[in-house]
């Protein structure tokens, strides 16, 4: 994978300068650029889970960090293991998508904007009315008040920060 993340950094930076005229043409690659194929990927990834086994929490790990988390970060758990959502998920959660009441999460990923419906156990339940009864920071923006977590500050968990370059282009 770093190989493949290289590959793929290296050919857009060079793109990239090809697409605002830094240079004419980008280099000719040759064979011994390319990225690994799906089979050399696999094939990677077995021998490396032969070697240090596979990067994943048993059941008891998982009842451990559960039992020794307080909210929020029990609620943020709950929520990976009952839905599959990630640290972004998490920290982009809206209110609004959270139906206690229905017992689901109703809304669009961050990352890929696809649209998913999550069913939520009692216990992921039972966290997410913790963490909206709990004392929570002061909002610091209007974004973060309607986030279900945020920092301490009141900030949202993640942020963007966005500015303008000398030719008044955004970049993030």
């Amino acid at each position: 994978h770093a190989l493949t993340r290289t590959i793929t950094i290296v050919r857009g930076l060079f793109k990239w300068a090809v697409d605002t005229g830094l240079i004419d043409e980008a280099p000719r690659w040759g064979k011994a650029f390319v990225k690994p194929s799906a089979a050399e990927v696999r094939r990677s990834r077995a021998e490396r889970e032969r070697e240090n086994g596979k990067k994943i929490f048993t059941a008891e790990q998982v009842r451990t960090l559960i039992d020794a988390a307080e909210l929020p970060m029990k609620a943020a758990i709950l929520l990976g293991v009952n839905g599959g959502l990630g640290n972004t998920d998490c920290a982009a959660l809206p209110i609004a998508a959270v139906d206690l009441h229905e017992a689901v999460i109703n809304f669009e990923r961050p990352k890929t904007a696809v649209h998913r419906i999550v069913p939520l156990w009692p216990e992921t339940v039972a966290a997410l009315k913790g963490v909206l009864a709990m004392e929570r920071p002061t909002p610091a923006t209007v974004v973060a008040a309607r986030l279900v977590f945020r920092t301490e500050s009141g900030l949202p968990l993640v942020r963007q920060i966005v500015k303008k370059d000398k030719d008044n282009d955004t970049r993030v």
